[in-house]
């Protein structure tokens, strides 16, 4: 199973399925052996016992210990006296100190960032709550409709015809301003 990069000493938790030979998950299994091999040792079992979450998805939480070893970790999981033949896929769900990214993986990372559209933003369930004071709302005011209503600065969303935000305009009585932007 990839693991990707565990900060030494840390205790994270590895989410893994295990699927049968019709890549189907295999739930409600009770005798799982889980096995660790630390900078290319012999695997030893697991400190903690797995944990099935559902749908044939398991985790388990390596100890500090067993993380504390610098190289490669290894893992393999599979239930005790199976029938069928179970093979793990999975990867470390924990915060590591730092990952490294080769200099073509930063620029496409900018590239969709620069290119992901505003409404994809919006949909996505990933991050923060949408919120009008935001880098998505700052985007929003640079791109989307705007109009004024009296002294007031609607913001819209991607639609032009939802509210997204507003700010209030100061005016003086000589002055002179737009009523409305719109981006085509």
């Amino acid at each position: 199973m990839v693991l990707g990069t565990i900060e030494s000493g840390t205790t994270p938790k590895i989410v893994f399925a295990l699927v049968d030979s019709d890549d189907i998950g295999a739930s409600g299994l009770t005798n799982i052996v889980c096995k660790i091999s630390t900078n290319g040792g012999a695997f030893a079992s697991t400190t903690n016992s797995v944990v099935e979450i559902s749908d044939g998805f398991y985790s388990v939480t390596l100890t500090a210990t067993e993380t504390g070893t610098e190289g490669p970790i290894a893992l393999i999981a599979y239930e005790s006296g199976a029938t069928k033949v179970l093979r793990a896929v999975g990867q470390v769900v924990a915060t590591t100190s730092s990952v490294t990214l080769a200099t073509g993986e930063h620029n496409k990372i900018a590239d969709h960032v620069l290119r992901r559209s505003l409404a994809s933003a919006r949909a996505s369930s990933d991050g923060d709550t949408v919120s009008f004071r935001s880098l998505l709302g700052l985007a929003a005011k640079a791109v989307n409709r705007v109009a004024f209503s009296g002294t007031t600065l609607n913001i819209y969303a991607e639609d032009d015809a939802t509210v997204f935000g507003t700010q209030t305009a100061s005016t003086t009585g000589s002055a002179v301003y737009v009523d409305a932007l719109d981006t085509n």
